[in-house]
């Protein structure tokens, strides 16, 4: 929801103003003390959620005339254009009505969509807010506003550390109370110290306990007897007193059915009928006596109708006269305008003479208007002025900037002649030219060099290479081994084969042995021949490498003199040959070759920032040069300015001087006096006009005097007089007419209901006779017979059911036992009595003797138990051990609580700083903006409901230990966000906050500005009312018109008309009259536009019925007052809201 427009017919100090608003961004409205800002607030408020009921309101604060509060509101809401108007009411909250809703909606669903189910305690606790909220956390303190603040919604791990925590300090104070006097420990120490007291046992004799446990078993069989014969009692019992007490209730319902038969049955309710009848017989006494009484009243008030007289002829010319009474305050005022008019043409022509005797001798009136005072002659005199005072800026920063600039530049000449002398040279670009000639000797040097060393390097490795290849040694000696090992096999088979055939053998056998011999020796041929083709191949591969090895190394040898050769041609030619010649001396390093290459380096580098501070030196002197030739331009140009401003002088007439200050005030002086003299010569005219608007009224009153009265004694110079006198007449007139008409209207009211009270009557009659004869008698007594009938029935009827239901209860009671009604005629009561008295006084004997045997039996157990008691020590003992292991197991337990305690103490201080909620986190970055950076963190403890601050030294602080003023930034950081957070959730309603910064200093001001003007550039809508002049020209600073309010005075001014025909204007069309006053006061209060200012009363576009203002507002015009208009009685007060534009 954004508000566009506040729209106030009648609320406190305001009437009839209408405001408008920038619904996208912030509205600074400027008012000073009492000016109604605060009321414009609470107007807001109550026409959201309604006016307090008046008849609560402090009497202070009630409308005076009777006329309740109202007022709308026009705002834009999802779309639409809406309007919200209200009227307050005596009794209730007042009457809204809603324009621009959907057509489906009513006006609770409508207002509940325009403030988003906000309601009115939120909106007065976060979105309107004053110094009094501002001040106090409590109004925080809401359910739905403490669950965003203090995250009340821990999550399951928030809720778990402090149940857990909860549950710690249950469990500790069980074992250990606080003040130590309670729990399980002292209890256990307790029950320790008395089992440490020792008791001495005093035995009994072994036949005294065995008699005792014979009598004990005796004991016990008697009363097993007894208690059987006690049960057999009980039930004999149970069942006589059960029968007993049922005949009792039977033997009523008996009874009573057997009178229900003697009573007739009635088929309606006479009860019902008699108030019906009684309620018609008052209504006819008293409608009776009322029409009586009524008939009496208008008589009385008929003759005193006949009392009062009214003057006739005075009442044809009330009209006209009351226009001139209306009128008498104007013409009171148009008087003393006239005394106040000549009194102060006197005091200008006085002042006038004394400020041209103040000026000198030589002025005049008539030099005084020869001077030039127009507004181009001001604009040249400024013109003039500016230039002049330009020139001389001019002059002046350009002499400092020439006297600054020698100075350096000489400077910057003897130090680069300084280090030219020490240097040794004199030109700066050959020096340059020859050390880079030399560092380039150097790394040529350098680089041949290099080349020397690794062609000295491949020739020895090359020799390295060919010492190492052995040329005899290509093929393994193993292979000739293996060649020869299968020559000899081969041989060794064949001779085998040959004895084998000689000594007769088979043939097969010798020729396998001669075919295994031939495959051997195939084989060892076959292997001679491989190896002496592969010693054939690595001797000729073997040789060609050397070859080329021997190659490679002849041309190194010839590269290496080629080197040397250059090296030797650079040292005798070139024009750094004693640094080439150390460098290349026999021993000298590679380290030694760079130092010189870096010394070189060095010396260019120095010499080409001695040639870039030569330039810069060439460049300033041009500079130089030109900043002087620039000075002498403005040197001549300041003579320029001065004639010409010394020319312009003396063309406007005024004394001739350099001085700028003396001429301006020379020429303000002047100006005032021409004012002076014009305001003189203007009064005479004004007074002459004022004094022709009295005669004509006085000639008005006059004519309508004689006409009134033509022999009345009145004195017509003093017209004030005349319509005094005519006021207080007229207030007779109209008090006695009025009356008139109140009682006439009060006659006829009274007949009306004296009319009505007659019907009502007839009406009563009828329904009497319509009652009674439904009920089908005749009188009232027969009536009053049929309700006694009734109720001794109704008697009846509940006594049955009240013994139907006792005796209901009491055949439930006993669920074992059953009944029947044969069994209740047959019972006899009084010898049931006798039997039950018989049987209660056996049972007291049976309970005697059982009384008897259990005290002897109790005496026995006690006698048995002390006998037996011999072995106590020995439990006590062991219990006693017991004792001390629960103490041991209650010590370990609590001190076990109390580590848990501190360590569930550290993950929930870790808690609360890692889980803030996200209304506190944008709080806390707001709170830092506001602070400068000193606090930057708000975070409420886990499970409580308070708010802790940590400072830029994580120092942490509770609220009640801040300063007042921080206390209020820090609650307006959580209303910032807070409202952030309810626009997330789709909740968009106007900030209101009224003199929020009062206790702020001017820092933490600008910052909570800033902020401010943030929150409205999000698109929130702010209205922020003031009275600080400087906080409305902060925010004019940034770029934010204020909207500044008048004073309480002025939202009640009267605007009145300046000649006569403007008081005489028709009521026909209001904004005519409107039109006519804008216009005359047409300069103070119109913009630079020319738009009208004022606006009327919107509420009458929308109201159904005039309200009582705008009925009084103006009369109509009488026919008989000569064709002219009375003027209206009331003048609507309007309110003029205009932007005030910064000097």
């Amino acid at each position: 929801m954004k508000i566009t427009e506040l729209d106030i017919d009648r609320f406190r100090i305001w009437r009839s103003l209408l405001l408008k608003l920038n619904p996208n961004g912030l509205n600074v409205i400027y008012g000073p003390n009492e000016a109604g800002k605060t009321t414009l607030m609470k107007f807001v408020r109550s026409v959201l959620y309604g006016f307090e009921p008046l008849s609560e309101e402090p009497a202070w604060q009630r409308p005076e005339d009777d006329i309740p509060w109202k007022g709308a509101l026009r705002c834009e809401h999802s779309g639409r254009t809406w309007r919200v108007s209200r009227r307050a009411h005596q009794t209730h909250r007042g009457q809204v009505r809603i324009s621009g809703a959907p057509d489906d909606l009513s006006k609770s669903q409508a207002l509940q969509v325009l403030l988003s189910d906000t309601s009115e305690n939120i909106f007065a606790d976060v979105f309107a807010v004053g110094v009094r909220e501002l001040q106090q956390l409590s109004t925080l303190g809401s359910e739905q506003v403490a669950e965003y603040i203090y995250g009340l919604s821990l999550g399951p791990q928030g809720r778990q550390i402090l149940d857990s925590l909860s549950s710690i300090r249950n469990r500790r104070r069980t074992l250990f109370s606080p003040d130590g006097r309670e729990g399980q420990v002292p209890d256990l120490f307790e029950q320790y110290a008395e089992l440490s007291v020792t008791r001495v046992n005093r035995g009994q004799a072994r036949e005294q306990h065995a008699r005792l446990v014979r009598r004990r078993s005796e004991l016990n069989k008697s009363i097993d007897q007894l208690q059987t014969r006690e049960s057999q009692i009980a039930n004999e019992l149970r069942g006589l007193r059960f029968i007993s007490s049922c005949h009792k209730p039977w033997a009523r319902i008996q009874d009573y059915k057997a009178q229900l038969t003697t009573i007739p049955l009635i088929p309606h309710n006479p009860a019902e009928a008699l108030e019906q009848l009684s309620g018609c017989e008052k209504d006819i006494q008293r409608h009776t006596s009322q029409r009586e009484k009524l008939h009496d009243r208008a008589a009385q008030l008929q003759k005193q109708i006949d009392r009062l007289q009214i003057d006739g002829k005075f009442e044809k010319d009330r009209y006209a006269i009351q226009s001139l009474v209306d009128q008498s305050d104007w013409l009171r005022q148009l008087d003393e305008q006239i005394r106040v008019a000549d009194n102060r043409s006197i005091h200008l022509k006085r002042d006038l003479d004394q400020q041209l005797t103040d000026m000198g001798p030589g002025w005049t009136i008539e030099r005084l208007k020869s001077i030039d005072t127009s507004p181009a002659a001001h604009n040249s005199l400024l013109v003039a002025a500016r230039r002049y005072q330009d020139a001389l800026q001019r002059r002046g920063k350009l002499r400092k900037l020439n006297r600054s600039m020698s100075k350096k530049s000489q400077q910057e000449l003897v130090d680069l002649e300084t280090d030219l002398q020490v240097l040794g040279i004199e030109s700066v670009e050959d020096a340059i030219d020859r050390e880079r000639h030399r560092l380039m000797e150097l790394e040529n040097l350098g680089r041949l060099r290099l080349q020397r060393e690794q062609m000295a390097l491949k020739i020895k490795t090359v020799r390295n290479v060919m010492s190492r290849v052995d040329t005899d040694d290509s093929i393994p000696e193993w292979v000739d081994r293996a060649v020869t090992a299968i020559a000899v096999i081969a041989g060794a088979l064949f001779f085998f084969g040959l004895l084998s055939f000689s000594m007769g053998a088979e043939t097969s056998q010798s020729l396998g042995g001669a075919l295994a011999a031939a495959a051997f020796s195939f084989a060892g041929m076959m292997w001679w021949g491989i190896r002496n083709g592969l010693r054939n191949h690595f001797d000729r591969r073997t040789g060609i490498q050397l070859d080329d090895l021997n190659a490679e190394a002849r041309e190194a040898e010839k590269n290496l003199r080629i080197v040397h050769e250059r090296i030797q041609r650079i040292q005798s030619e070139g024009i750094a040959g004693q640094h080439l010649m150390k460098a290349d001396a026999p021993g000298s390093t590679t380290a030694e070759l760079v130092e010189c290459i870096g010394e070189c380096s060095r010396h260019i580098t120095e010499l080409e920032k001695l040639a870039r501070r030569q330039d810069r030196a060439r460049l300033r002197r041009q500079r130089l040069q030109t900043l002087r030739e620039r000075f002498r331009s403005a040197q001549q140009s300041v003579n320029e300015r001065r004639q010409e401003w010394c020319r312009l002088l003396n063309s406007l007439g005024m004394e001739e001087t350099v001085k700028v200050q003396e001429a301006f005030d020379w020429w303000q002086r002047i100006q005032e006096v021409r004012e002076l003299h014009t305001q003189w010569r203007n009064a005479a005219p004004e007074t002459e006009g004022l004094k022709r608007m009295f005669e004509g009224m006085r000639k008005r009153v006059e004519q309508l005097g004689q006409q009134v009265s033509p022999n009345g004694l009145l004195n017509y110079s003093r017209p004030l007089e005349v319509l005094t006198g005519w006021k207080e007449k007229l207030a007779i007139h109209d008090r006695d007419r009025l009356e008139r008409e109140r009682l006439s209207q009060d006659v006829e009211k009274l007949s009306h209901e004296a009319i009505s009270e007659q019907h009502q009557v007839e009406a009563a009659e009828l329904r009497r006779g319509a009652i009674l004869t439904r009920a089908g008698v005749l009188s009232r007594d027969e009536l009053l017979q049929q309700l006694e009938w009734q109720k001794k029935r109704a008697s009846i009827d509940s006594l049955l059911n009240a013994q139907q239901n006792e005796l209901l209860d009491l055949s439930t009671a006993e669920k074992e036992l059953a009944i029947v009604e044969e069994d209740l005629v047959r019972f006899d009561p009084v010898k049931g009595r006798e039997t039950i008295k018989m049987l209660e006084m056996e049972q007291a004997e049976v309970e005697e003797q059982l009384n008897r045997h259990h005290e002897e039996l109790g005496s026995l157990k006690q006698e048995i138990r002390l006998l037996e008691n011999g072995r106590e020590s020995q439990a006590r003992y062991f219990q006693k051990a017991h004792v001390a292991s629960e103490i041991y197991r209650a010590a370990e337990e609590w001190f076990a609580l109390q580590v848990e305690e501190e360590a569930v103490q550290q993950m929930r201080a870790r808690f609360e700083q890692e889980n803030i909620s996200g209304t506190l986190s944008t709080a806390s970055a707001y709170m830092h903006r506001i602070s400068s950076g000193r606090y930057h963190k708000i975070w409420a403890p886990l499970g409580e409901d308070f708010l802790c601050v940590d400072d830029e030294y994580n120092r942490t602080f509770r609220v009640e230990q801040l300063s007042g003023g921080t206390r209020e930034q820090l609650f307006l950081a959580l209303r910032f966000a807070l409202v952030r957070e309810f626009a997330r959730r789709g909740v968009e309603l106007p900030i209101v906050m009224d003199d929020l910064f009062v206790n702020f200093d001017e820092e933490r001001t600008s910052a909570a500005v800033d902020c401010l003007i943030e929150i409205a550039g999000e698109g929130q809508q702010v209205l922020f009312f003031t009275c600080h002049q400087h906080l409305a020209e902060m925010f004019q600073q940034k770029q934010i018109e204020p909207l500044w309010l008048p004073g309480h005075k002025v939202a009640y001014d009267v605007h009145k008309p300046d000649d006569e025909t403007a008081a005489f204007v028709g009521s026909e069309d209001l904004q005519a009259r409107i039109d006519h006053v804008t216009g005359a006061a047409s300069d103070p209060v119109k913009g630079s536009n020319g738009r009208r200012l004022f606006t009327p009363d919107a509420d009458s576009l929308f109201d159904d019925e005039p309200s009582e203002s705008d009925r009084s507002g103006s009369m109509g015009s009488d026919p008989s007052s000569n064709g002219s208009s009375s003027a209206p009685t009331e003048t609507t007060d309007l309110s003029v809201i205009r932007h005030r534009k910064s000097s």
